[in-house]
């Protein structure tokens, strides 16, 4: 697969398989890949260390062909919490996802085992130390520092007042800074972006409190951490570290004699990759489970929509029958009356013809006239054709 193939617009709305990506930024350089994708090659570049895809060294392209090595870096193993795909869409997080009945989802297989990927990213992230000092701090604590500087400045200036005096200067708040920026700085190593931030909390006859919350973004899932005191019959000073994982069940881990909790970064680190590889699958179980879900209702909803028009159709014809119906009852109930007053006015004829009462033909003629006009009124026979036969 040497080239997409495909307009800019089309690919910057597309996901291509790590595989895929992997062959194509090894056929060609990054400065013309990324022009097919719409994007730079630097963004490009981002894309595949998160997807954890090794590229041609820096000059590999400017050396002759017959100067290349022949063989070329194995595509690892994904990293835990990561997708097999890469995603270059546009907007991708305020979009939302639409479910069409043409859609066929199929049921999320992961072949790779979670000890398996776990361990490839142990050992390409290496050993997990501790960082002593915070004298060169991961860029994912610049925020949190720099409001430490800030108010401690303030403080200096004010006297020390105590509303501008730090929230981390304390020695077990300075202990879990370092802590999280040595698991920040391991995260790195394998391309992983992190952060920290003041959480405030307003406790009751104390105040606002505040403490520290770390995330790491690991592939496409977020892990975060964050720290308590180490607990009933713990030692005085001691900590404990907890991972974020309500679904996945508590993850502590505490200081302990001759084992504080700089000497469990390592396990630390692998339990959240496996968290990280474990809410991947578990959002991807989800996302097929509400896939089917959406297609029901949809389904659900074209029924009833369905149902309803056959009810609004039949409604429609019964309500047309009874029109027609209370017409023709209209028409033959007329029928009815003409034909009765015509056998009224032919009774009077005769009575007026038999008892010789002469003086009464002229107003008898006009009744007549008027009864008989009626009747023609009345009769539906004498109706045009098309008046008859229409239903209103």
């Amino acid at each position: 697969m040497a080239s997409l193939g495909v307009s800019r617009a089309t690919a910057c709305d597309m996901k291509i398989s790590r595989s895929d990506l992997f062959d194509l930024v090894w056929s060609q350089p990054r400065t013309q890949l990324s022009k097919q994708f719409g994007i730079s090659d630097v963004a490009l570049a981002k894309r595949c260390a998160k997807a954890n895809i090794p590229m041609p060294p820096r000059g590999y392209w400017a050396k002759p062909e017959s100067k290349r090595p022949a063989s070329r870096a194995a595509l690892p193993l994904r990293l835990p919490g990561a997708a097999d795909t890469v995603s270059f869409e546009r907007d991708r997080w305020y979009r939302a996802r639409a479910v069409t009945l043409e859609e066929q989802p199929v049921a999320p297989v992961f072949c790779e085992p979670v000890e398996a990927l776990v361990a490839a990213a142990v050992d390409q992230m290496g050993r997990v130390r501790s960082i002593s000092d915070l004298g060169a701090p991961h860029s994912g604590l610049s925020k949190v520092l720099a409001d430490e500087a800030s108010r401690r400045k303030q403080y200096e200036a004010n006297q020390r007042a105590s509303y501008y005096k730090p929230y981390f200067d304390e020695p077990h708040c300075q202990r879990q800074l370092r802590l999280i920026n040595s698991l920040l700085q391991a995260f790195s190593r394998i391309g992983c972006k992190g952060s920290a931030y003041a959480k405030d909390e307003w406790i009751r006859g104390v105040g606002t409190t505040y403490h520290l919350v770390a995330s790491i973004v690991i592939g496409d899932t977020h892990v975060g951490f964050q720290f308590e005191e180490g607990g009933k019959g713990a030692a005085r000073g001691a900590m404990k570290l907890v991972l974020d994982t309500s679904k996945e069940g508590g993850f502590e881990w505490s200081d302990a004699p001759r084992l504080p909790l700089e000497r469990q970064l390592g396990a630390v680190a692998q339990r959240m990759l496996e968290c990280a590889e474990q809410r991947l699958r578990a959002n991807a179980h989800y996302q097929y489970e509400w896939t089917l879900e959406r297609q029901a209702d949809l389904r659900r909803q074209i029924q009833e929509e369905q149902e309803a028009q056959e009810r609004r159709r039949l409604g429609a014809i019964a309500a047309q029958q009874q029109r027609v119906r209370a017409r023709l009852c209209r028409l033959a109930a007329n029928l009815r009356k003409a034909r009765e007053i015509r056998d009224l006015v032919a009774l009077v004829e005769q009575r007026v013809a038999g008892n010789g009462e002469e003086a009464l033909l002229p107003e008898f003629g006009r009744w007549r006239e008027e009864a008989l006009a009626e009747a023609g009124r009345l009769d539906p026979a004498l109706m045009e054709l098309d008046a008859l036969m229409a239903n209103k």
